[in-house]
């Protein structure tokens, strides 16, 4: 109801009569005022007049019903925990390919390495369901995929020249602007679901203490629109995940890859490991070449650029 009165407030600047409305939806007058009341509570100011109704602003909010293709997918809170926590249990409990879980705030968002996420407001911070129909081994593919379509989109709708870095984030000038995390639950040798973990910086102002870190705010000198940004998001990456191609993973990937060549320093679990980025193998393991020329896979740890080397550009 909320979806289709927006849309009809939405057609034209005018004031929609109680009547018009009402007739378009085939609900009462009564039906149509405490959606409006409803609305209004939810951050939506509409003007209401002895004529009837104009919607004057919306807030970008992620609302499920701003959403008509996926607003049966979308799950919306306020404030969460962790939007990975409220994924895992909607992904245990069987929800449908593409569930989504976002929220303005997180009290306990999580990076790699059990490193704290900070949920500043104006970020968008989300986890998408995925059930891929591929063998635990190339779970990899996963995240590149999901890494190639936000760095393509911040490019397309902000004209940013937008970079991946392995394992999982995405720079703007060499500066953090997005980070995943990823959590499987496995059947055997496939994959029952992966859960992907988003935390995007938009309009939200990264803490002091993060100078490597950036916004699309920052980067275009304007707030931009959160609710364009998801909806977006997830008709490129349903559009992706449904061409199937697989094993051009990789290649589009590192289309957009920025410390190939660059000294890196990568911490891993159990040592620290110096050398230049060389590329990623077959199952998305970054390779790199030591000083004493050896050159060691990596499939887990973080990679830091060194502070001496400037980021290469990526093509969009």
């Amino acid at each position: 109801m909320k979806s289709q009165l927006l849309k009809l407030l939405r057609e034209n600047a005018t004031i929609r009569s109680g009547q018009q409305l009402s007739d378009r939806l085939g609900v009462s007058r009564v039906s149509v005022w405490k959606q409006i009341r409803a609305l209004g509570s939810a951050g939506y100011e509409i003007e209401t007049t002895p004529k009837g109704y104009r919607l004057r602003s919306s807030p970008d909010i992620p609302y499920p019903w701003e959403f008509p293709r996926w607003e049966n997918m979308i799950h919306y809170f306020p404030s969460v925990v962790s939007t990975m926590e409220n994924a895992g249990a909607l992904a245990q409990k069987g929800c449908p390919e593409m569930s989504v879980v976002t929220a303005d705030r997180q009290t306990g968002g999580r990076g790699r390495l059990n490193r704290q996420w900070a949920s500043n407001k104006g970020g968008l911070y989300l986890t998408v369901v995925l059930r891929p129909r591929i063998e635990l081994p190339a779970i990899a593919q996963v995240n590149f995929q999901v890494a190639a379509v936000i760095a393509r989109l911040l490019g397309h709708l902000y004209h940013v020249q937008a970079g991946t870095k392995w394992p999982n984030d995405i720079l703007i000038d060499g500066k953090k602007v997005c980070g995943m995390l990823s959590e499987v639950s496995a059947e055997g040798d496939m994959i029952a679901y992966i859960n992907i973990g988003i935390g995007l910086n938009l309009n939200n102002t990264p803490p002091g203490n993060l100078s490597e870190a950036t916004s699309v705010k920052a980067k275009v000198g304007r707030p931009v629109a959160r609710n364009r940004f998801l909806s977006a998001f997830l008709d490129a990456l349903e559009t992706h995940l449904q061409q199937g191609q697989w094993d051009d993973t990789f290649a589009e990937w590192k289309q957009y890859a920025v410390n190939f060549g660059q000294r890196v320093t990568v911490q891993t679990l159990h040592e620290t490991i110096k050398g230049t980025a060389l590329d990623v193998d077959s199952s998305g393991a970054l390779m790199v070449a030591k000083k004493s020329g050896e050159v060691v896979h990596i499939a887990f740890g973080d990679c830091f650029l060194d502070k001496s080397e400037k980021p290469r550009g990526a093509p969009n």
